[in-house]
């Protein structure tokens, strides 16, 4: 026997001593081990039928435009801007770049609207605009 003495008072101590719901108890005075359960049968689980998958796109998730930020660099003082905040945006499709933004107000109201204006305005197609 090792550690801490069984709680058990008597001889025929055998194994470690270990904490058990009913005290400190060697190998031999150890309560039973609580019989282990044989895995039951598996009852099958039926699955309702998936969703037909989307179309997957062989060349997989394409850029088509940028939106560039620089959030400027303010003094301490937190009033006086050593470097405004500047924006642009680029669409790739057909290689517009819009000129770029400074000025705080200003780049919050572009960044609102510059990927939705450029697109109503150079993304209109003949049937879009009819429809409109």
């Amino acid at each position: 026997m090792t550690g801490r003495p069984c709680d058990i008072p008597g001889d025929g101590h055998d194994g470690a001593v270990r904490l058990y719901p009913g005290g400190w108890h060697c190998t031999t005075h150890a309560p039973t081990p609580r019989p282990r359960t044989a895995p039951t049968t598996a009852v099958p689980v039926r699955l309702a039928p998936a969703a037909p998958a989307a179309p997957v796109d062989p060349v997989g998730p394409v850029m088509t435009g940028g939106l560039f930020i620089d959030c400027g660099r303010r003094l301490p003082d937190g009033v006086t801007w050593v470097q405004p905040p500047r924006a642009r945006y680029e669409c790739r499709p057909c290689r517009y770049a819009s000129p770029e933004v400074a000025g705080l107000a200003t780049v919050l109201e572009f960044l609102a609207t510059a990927r939705a204006h450029h697109h109503a305005i150079h993304h209109t197609t003949s049937r879009g605009a009819q429809a409109a």
